[in-house]
């Protein structure tokens, strides 16, 4: 073996009715991009049109995550590494994965934060709590307080606003 592929689809965002669906950089941050890029990164959205049946949505693209097995892995797969020890070394090795390339796609204005999290979910398992969409981005922050002090999780969770509503992932 030389090479292990591992690929899904995500929702591709119309491109006749994209517009901006600027989410707070901690969101960003939570969901992959570095603290420097979440600053400058404004995902999109479809907004709903003719061309894609108001939904916002026209096809579908590749996320992909390609592991080429170089003497470093093969050696590791031979002294019965774990699958973890496996991946750290591949994303050593410059390896993409999943969530990167959904990563890429959502600053490219691609696809959406909430079809990456569909097709590639999280490791962790986080529970949400939808918060009004007219909520001001002063009470977001500290609802999000309130929540964190409530919680021994403090720092494990991301917001944004999706279909309308925040969501919070604790």
């Amino acid at each position: 073996v030389n090479l292990v592929v591992a690929q899904r689809l995500v929702r591709r965002i119309c491109t006749k009715c994209k517009i901006d669906d600027p989410v707070p950089p901690l969101a960003l941050v939570n969901v992959g991009f570095s603290p420097e890029l979440a600053e400058t990164v404004v995902p999109k959205k479809g907004k709903g049109c003719e061309k894609c049946n108001k939904t916002g949505y026209k096809g579908r693209v590749g996320l992909y995550e390609v592991m080429e097995i170089g003497e470093e892995l093969r050696e590791l797969i031979l002294v019965g590494a774990s699958a973890l020890e496996l991946r750290r070394k591949a994303i050593e090795e410059g390896m993409i994965t999943l969530r990167g390339s959904g990563v890429r796609k959502i600053m490219d204005g691609v696809t959406t934060i909430e079809d990456l999290f569909e097709a590639v979910p999280s490791t962790h398992r986080f529970p949400y709590l939808d918060l009004p969409p007219a909520m001001s981005e002063m009470e977001v922050m500290a609802e999000m307080q309130a929540l964190a002090e409530a919680n021994e999780h403090a720092g494990d969770f991301a917001i944004f606003r999706g279909a309308g509503a925040y969501h919070h992932f604790i």
